[in-house]
């Protein structure tokens, strides 16, 4: 149906915009609501069949007042500051007085935050103008409800207003898996961070950027989502519930429910009655074969099942999917003593990384290793002298530890800095007397 999909795109776009406000008045960057008062006027000339014109045309700068319509009578304020003192602000200002008098009425249009707790606040309102602050307080909800209602012929020119400012479908999709993507992206990353911390295991078979699922068109979205499936560690993940599961999602259902089973009831019943449809999408996206067709029954998408909303859906319950697992894995270890989790990692690390130097540094290179790393750098034309050796043996004797336990850097055309690497600087400081055979001198 188009006046949903319209609808959709008006929602979505409508929703991006409030938040770059909401991101930029954090910033202090405030063009775009310049902009953003001259796309509110035509938007609710549109919708509310209003002729308004910007204040500033005919008084610049007007105080408290950025609409005016002179044939209906109505001026209105738009503010991304949704708050009660800055109602009254603006109603207390001596301009109000000169509206009032020509029996105006006022409206405050907040274009940030949602303005639905105001409506039943009382304000003062000393120049009387006519305010009623359940129909004179718009926000986004407000405007979304009233565009709902529209004729379709209505309707049509407020989608078409959108896509004029906004640009076309391409770009509204994009946003979209964007939005999606950083917030899937977000809670895989701290469920990584989770079982790494408590099961030293990595889920995610590589590093996640936030726009990992931000696709140019449909096809290319769900693509990405499979891809971000297929990268789940299904074989540790089996190990976990004992369970040789068909797909990764399903291995990762299974282990969560595994560790977590008393707090895994409402993800079991929405593994089963909206998961597996969904993987069943994504996995049938491109073929178009029986099981995707009784996926898009499933999830109840037989009347609306352009590729916008298929993709919307698939996107939204993959967001739910993932949230519920680490609101599980949240519970499940919210009073572990990380410290001491941290500490056994700790130790264990150093232990392997001093068997490694220890495997690197035998007794012709030792003393050369202790003296880089009490001098914490030194050039390598220095340490010969200091040994009385040929640079070109010394090199030579060194070679295997610079593929591991020492950095270098070129000094100059017939020189080589040399130090520690970072990741074994703190083992030789643990265990120094260990390394070398006595005590570090500080």
């Amino acid at each position: 149906m188009n006046r949903q999909r319209y609808y959709n795109e008006i929602s979505e776009r409508l929703e991006i915009l409030s938040n770059r406000i909401k991101t930029n008045g954090k910033l202090n960057v405030l063009d775009l609501n310049i902009h953003a008062e001259t796309f509110y006027r035509d938007l609710l000339n549109c919708v509310y069949g209003y002729q308004l014109e910007s204040a500033n045309i005919s008084n610049a700068n007007m105080a408290a007042i950025d609409l005016v319509d002179s044939v209906n009578k109505q001026v209105i304020q738009v503010s991304s500051t949704a708050t009660k003192q800055k109602i009254e602000s603006t109603l207390a200002k001596d301009i109000i007085s000169d509206y009032a008098v020509k029996n105006y009425k006022i409206k405050f249009l907040f274009i940030a935050d949602e303005a639905q707790k105001l409506r039943s606040d009382k304000y003062s309102n000393p120049h009387k103008i006519s305010f009623a602050p359940q129909e004179d307080i718009l926000d986004k909800v407000k405007l979304l409800t009233s565009i709902s209602q529209l004729s379709f012929d209505s309707f049509s020119i407020v989608h078409k207003l959108f896509t004029m400012e906004f640009g076309g479908v391409q770009n509204a999709r994009e946003s979209s898996t964007s939005h999606y993507s950083a917030k899937i992206i977000s809670k895989i990353n701290t469920i990584n961070i989770l079982t790494l911390k408590n099961l030293f295991l990595n889920i995610w078979l590589k590093d996640l950027d936030g726009n990992f699922l931000t696709g140019n068109f449909s096809t290319d979205t769900v693509l990405r989502l499979k891809s971000l499936f297929d990268l789940i560690n299904q074989k540790e993940l089996n190990k976990i519930s004992g369970v040789n599961s068909e797909n990764s999602i399903e291995a990762l259902f299974n282990a969560v429910s595994a560790l977590a089973p008393d707090l895994s009831i409402d993800l079991n019943t929405f593994y089963h009655k909206t998961m597996l449809p969904t993987i069943a999408c994504v996995n049938g996206f491109l073929e178009k074969n029986e099981s995707y067709y009784m996926s898009i029954g499933a999830l109840g998408l037989f009347n609306d099942n352009s590729e916008e909303s298929i993709v919307d859906c698939i996107m939204n319950n993959s967001l739910h999917f993932f949230s519920n697992i680490l609101s599980i894995l949240e519970s499940l270890w919210k009073d572990r003593d990380y410290s001491k989790i941290e500490n056994e990692v700790s130790n264990e690390m150093h232990s392997y990384l001093l068997k490694r130097i220890k495997r690197l540094i035998d007794d012709d290179k030792r003393e050369y290793i202790k003296v880089i790393f009490d001098r914490k750098s030194i050039v390598d034309v220095e340490l010969a002298e200091m040994f009385s050796c040929e640079l070109i043996g010394l090199r030579k004797k060194l070679y295997e530890c610079t593929k591991d336990i020492l950095s270098y850097d070129y000094y100059d055309n017939f020189s080589t800095q040399l130090n520690i690497s970072s990741v074994y600087s703190k083992t030789f400081e643990l265990y120094y007397s260990d390394i070398f055979g006595r005590q570090h001198e500080s």
